[in-house]
């Protein structure tokens, strides 16, 4: 089975290569080419700057995060590096996909769910839609008949399955060691985020712990390499997340409760969100909304004693290993790609 999806997000698109190639022994192809934003199938803006960064071969970002297209051609295919998961992903033309035969298209972003029914109906008519919903987008009125949905469940009438986006948990655990006096966010952009201000002020009352700021145009850059990403959330006493507009999906917080570390977290954007359920104030998070006074987060972080906090970390992984079961969720899934219409 051949199933080409689009790409925007880094982690999602390592998910699907766990789920389809990994678990379900699919081909998972990816766009690649500035063609594709040309004629009008890559559709995440329409800055031509954007599409180089994600389908131009070769392509420097112009900002500090590693680059999309590091790879080779070999035939019809390009083989691009995946250096933050190190895997391979494999992507496509325009040309090529129009004489490739594919079982599923996948659009991950509303704006793309109309160029790939053109796609279905120019090129393969015999391939099936899937709309891969991993933030809460309004999809009122849209033509989804099939959804893939990594979000808090709701109200769909046609064919769904809701699931968790699946990272390594190998490299994303409890590394056994006590963690350091350390306060991270992985939220990028922060200095353009609503959480900005609750970072800095915590920062600045907590000077007996280190804080940092990871992620793109942040103060600390980017981080490559899950195994890195994960050694400085084990090495971590907390997870900074205070971010607005909440997530979708919420990779870091689950990323961080894998590693059994608490986050602290603007509980009112996450709580009715998939991450939500992870969230228990006081026990897996500590609760600090945007513009709250940090002031009462510094003291409670400060009021733990050992046992309290190490409590809150088993709570953490506790939660996370109760809510998230990839085997189960993936014989969910093989039911729902059986019923594509």
């Amino acid at each position: 089975m051949k199933i080409f999806s689009d790409f925007h997000h880094e982690g999602l698109y390592h998910s699907l290569h766990l789920l389809f190639e990994k678990r379900l022994g699919w081909e998972l192809y990816r766009p690649i080419g500035l063609e594709w934003f040309k004629e009008g199938y890559w559709a995440i803006n329409n800055q031509e700057d954007t599409a180089r960064q994600f389908l131009e071969i070769g392509n420097e970002p112009k900002d500090d995060t590693i680059p999309l297209n590091d790879g080779h051609e070999k035939g019809d295919v390009y083989y691009i590096q995946d250096h933050h998961n190190h895997s391979w992903q494999k992507a496509i033309t325009l040309e090529t996909f129009k004489n490739t035969k594919f079982d599923v298209l996948l659009a991950s972003i509303p704006q793309h769910i109309k160029p790939f029914q053109e796609l279905i109906d120019k090129y393969q008519p015999q391939a099936k839609l899937i709309f891969q919903m991993g933030n809460h987008f309004d999809i009122t009125g849209l033509p989804i008949k099939n959804l893939m949905a990594s979000t808090a469940p709701f109200s769909f009438e046609g064919n769904k399955v809701f699931y968790h986006q699946e990272f390594d948990l190998g490299t994303f655990k409890p590394s056994g060691n006590p963690p350091e006096k350390m306060i991270t966010s992985f939220i990028n952009v922060l200095d353009k985020n609503g959480g900005m201000v609750n970072y800095y002020t915590l920062e600045n009352i907590m000077p007996d712990y280190q804080f940092f700021s990871y992620g793109g145009q942040c103060r600390d850059g980017s981080v490559v390499g899950i195994e890195n990403m994960a050694r400085i959330m084990q090495n971590s006493a907390f997870g900074f997340h205070v971010k607005s507009g909440g997530d979708g999906f919420g990779h870091v917080i689950h990323n961080f409760m894998a590693c059994g570390r608490p986050v602290i977290v603007n509980y009112s954007e996450y709580k009715n969100q998939l991450a939500g359920k992870l969230l228990i104030p006081d026990e897996t998070c500590i609760v600090a909304e945007i513009g709250d006074d940090m002031s009462k987060v510094a003291e409670k972080i400060r009021s733990l004693t050992p046992l309290q906090y190490e409590w809150m970390c088993q709570r953490a992984l506790d939660k996370f290993l109760e809510e998230v079961d990839y085997d189960k969720e993936e014989r969910h899934i093989r039911k729902f790609l059986g019923d594509l219409t």
